[in-house]
């Protein structure tokens, strides 16, 4: 093996580490995307922030390094979990990117309930049944954008999508399939039963594998873009937390991991799946082949510092970290409702904008 290149498709950018056959760090860099609402409730992006982001990521680590094309053997990716990108028979998208941030697929998670038992649903997947995964947006477009729905040849996660977009070949790991409500998280699989009841075409599916499979190698088109050979190889990959999971050593019973970032999940990898009476928690398979991710899906975390910064100071993201970094800890005693939802009828973000400011404005 040669260097490898892992590369991230986060909420706000793409990133890229290129490392030496030793497994020495030699360089890395980003490049940052939009997201789009274009109703309330909704969230999107555009496939070619993706794709342009991975390429001047990749482009800038080899640049910055001197590594040639042919000294580059294999590609990974971990990627945001829970968004679908549908494309044609081509692999290219038919539509924008609904991400996992998007809820506005609210009616069909209430017909999904209707078709099978919520119980059950998740005594199958370990999931609760909740707009943010990824089968009720497949049942949204199946509803509302049905020519798109009949010309997807698949409906790939993000990750999968770039993976598509890399080799032709469309597939995703465990553990982006496991956060879709269509997936049997015991039998490892995807489930008929409730793919019958979303009312969904297994055929459209992508097809599952290993995160360490090696689903190709880069066609001539990918291969330009990112200034890298045809022999190339690109692993299945898998969705970011699992990948943060794994990096920061949660790959056995014991490591809890808190990830942040856009959001903040916090998992804990298990030998079998958990199905927790409360719903607290939700179980996912992991990227460790055979195991699985025991998650506190934390919506917001890094979202929540974004929206501060452009709604409340009017200053960048990376101004405000400036700004919090050279505050005294405790930032005043100013609270941080992360939920940015309301308490005793007060909205939440307005109670503790005033003290945050002044703790960000005056250190």
């Amino acid at each position: 093996m040669g260097y490898v290149i892992g590369c991230d498709l986060g909420s706000q950018s793409a990133k890229a580490v290129l490392m030496s056959p030793e497994g020495v760090i030699v360089a890395t860099a980003s490049s940052g995307y939009a997201m789009a609402h274009p109703h309330s409730g909704w969230a999107e992006q555009d496939p070619a922030h993706y794709r342009n982001g991975i390429a001047s990521s990749v482009r800038a680590v080899l640049a910055r390094t001197g590594v040639k094309p042919a000294e580059v053997t294999h590609i990974g990716l971990s990627s945001q979990v829970d968004g679908v990108v549908p494309v044609d028979a081509d692999m290219r998208p038919l539509r924008p990117a609904i991400i996992w941030l998007d809820r506005r697929a609210t009616e069909q998670v209430a017909r999904l309930g209707n078709a099978i038992d919520p119980d059950r649903l998740f005594a199958r997947t370990g999931l609760n049944l909740d707009a943010s995964h990824t089968g009720p947006k497949l049942m949204w477009l199946a509803d509302n954008e049905p020519e798109v729905y009949r010309r997807a040849a698949s409906l790939p996660s993000v990750g999968g999508y770039a993976v598509a977009w890399m080799t032709g070949r469309s597939i995703q790991d465990h553990a982006n399939s496991s956060s879709s409500l269509l997936y049997d998280v015991v039998a490892r699989d995807w489930s008929d039963e409730l793919i019958d009841a979303a009312g969904l075409d297994r055929a459209k599916l992508p097809e599952i594998g290993r995160a360490t499979d090696v689903a190709g190698t880069l066609t001539a088109e990918a291969a330009a873009a990112l200034g890298l050979t045809t022999g190339c190889a690109v692993v299945v990959s898998t969705g970011d937390d699992h990948a943060a999971c794994l990096g920061a050593g949660g790959v056995r019973p014991g490591v809890v991991v808190d990830i942040l970032g856009t959001a903040e999940p916090v998992g804990v990898s298990s030998n079998f799946p958990v199905f927790d009476e409360t719903k607290l928690v939700e179980t996912h398979a992991h990227a460790v082949d055979g195991t699985y991710l025991i998650e506190n899906p934390g919506f917001v975390s890094g979202g929540n510092t974004l929206w501060f910064a452009q709604n409340v100071l009017g200053v960048s993201q990376q101004e405000f970290f400036d700004r919090a970094a050279r505050s005294e800890p405790g930032a005043r005693g100013g609270p941080l409702h992360p939920g940015l939802d309301r308490i005793d009828g007060a909205p939440v973000e307005r109670r503790a904008a005033g003290d945050v400011r002044r703790a960000v404005h005056e250190p």
